[in-house]
C-alpha cells in the first residue's frame, strides 16, 4: 500500500513482496516477513527446488522472478567476456556479500543476466557474534565489519546447490523461450581471506578444495531432488572446477600478517591512473 492509502500517521515500513523469496519456503513467508536481522537460513535443495516447480507452474515466476525479467543471450547482443581466463556470457553479476551467500539469490541473479558471480568471501572466523545486519542500508550506510554469517560448510552446501540449479534450470525446457536455446557460460568467482593464517587453515582448505571438485557435494545432493526435476537425478552435472579466485585483506591489517600473502602466477600490470581495473566489490580488499 502507498502511504496515502495506509493513511498519512502510518508509518510502519512495507517489505517488497520479493522479500518472501529470501526468507523461507511457502508456507511461511509470511511469518518470516520483517524478521530482515535474523541470521540467513539455508534451504534444503529440494525445498528450493520444489519451490521452483510450484510457482512456475502457478504464477510464471522463480523465487517470485517474473518470467519477463529473465535475460534471454540470444535476444540479446553479445555481451560475452574472457574474466581470469574463462569466458562468461555477461560481464554482470552481484559483488560479494551477505546477499551472495545463498543458494537462491545466486539463482535470481543468473536469471536476470548476471554470469560471473562473485561468491561472499571465505574466511576461517565462521562463528563470530557480531551485530546483524553486517551492512545496515536503513537510512545510512553502515559496514560492521566480519560478515561470515553461514558456517564454512554451509556456505560450501549453499554454491553447489546454486551450481546444480542454474545446471537444471539452463537445459529445463519450461524457460528455453524466456532464456533462450543457450543462456552462455557463467563463472564462480571465489574470494577468500583474510589473511595467509586464515587461507592456509585446514577449513578454508577443504572448502577451496570442495568447490574447485564439488563431485563429492553433487552426490550427496542428488537425492534430495524432487519430482518434477527427477530427470536430473541421473545428470551429469559438471563440478564447478578451479574457478578464479582472489586474496582479500581487510583494513587495519599489521602489514606483517599480509606480506606472506604470494602473489598470482601471473600478474597483470597497474591499471593506467583513472581506469577501473575490473568488477567493484563492496567488501574491504
Amino acid at each position: 500500500k502507498t502511504a496515502s492509502a495506509r493513511g498519512a500517521g502510518d508509518r510502519t515500513p512495507r517489505l517488497p513482496r520479493a522479500w518472501d523469496s529470501f526468507t523461507g519456503d511457502l508456507s511461511c513467508a509470511g511469518e518470516n516477513r520483517g524478521r530482515a536481522t535474523g541470521p540467513l537460513v539455508p534451504f534444503p535443495l529440494g525445498v528450493l527446488l520444489g519451490r521452483i516447480a510450484h510457482a512456475w507452474e502457478t504464477r510464471r515466476r522463480i523465487f517470485d522472478l517474473p518470467a519477463a525479467r529473465f535475460f534471454d543471450a540470444s535476444a540479446a547482443p553479445d555481451l560475452s567476456v574472457e574474466f581470469l581466463g574463462r569466458r562468461a556470457a555477461t560481464p554482470l553479476g552481484p559483488a560479494a556479500g551477505p546477499h551472495s551467500q545463498l543458494a537462491q539469490n545466486i539463482v535470481l541473479a543468473w536469471l536476470g543476466g548476471a554470469r560471473i558471480v562473485e561468491l561472499k568471501t571465505v574466511q576461517v572466523l565462521d562463528e563470530i557474534d557480531v551485530a546483524r545486519p553486517c551492512i545496515d542500508m536503513e537510512t545510512v550506510g553502515y559496514n560492521v565489519e566480519w560478515s561470515q554469517e553461514l558456517r564454512i560448510g554451509q556456505s560450501l552446501e549453499e554454491y553447489v546447490k546454486a551450481w546444480m540449479i542454474i545446471e537444471i534450470l539452463q537445459e529445463w525446457g519450461e524457460l528455453t523461450p524466456f532464456l533462450g536455446p543457450d543462456p552462455g557460460p557463467h563463472v564462480f568467482y571465489l574470494p577468500v581471506g583474510y589473511d595467509l593464517a586464515g587461507i592456509s587453515s585446514a577449513s578454508v582448505a577443504a572448502f577451496i578444495d570442495g568447490l574447485t571438485d564439488g563431485a563429492e557435494t553433487i552426490e550427496r545432493l542428488r537425492s534430495e531432488i524432487p519430482a518434477p526435476f527427477a530427470a536430473w537425478r541421473d545428470h551429469p552435472f559438471p563440478t564447478p572446477g578451479a574457478g578464479p579466485v582472489t586474496i582479500r585483506t581487510s583494513h587495519g591489517y599489521p602489514p606483517a600478517d599480509t606480506r606472506p600473502l604470494p602473489p598470482p602466477p601471473t600478474a597483470r600490470p597497474r591499471p593506467e591512473a583513472g581506469r577501473c581495473p575490473g568488477p567493484a566489490t563492496n567488501e574491504p580488499s
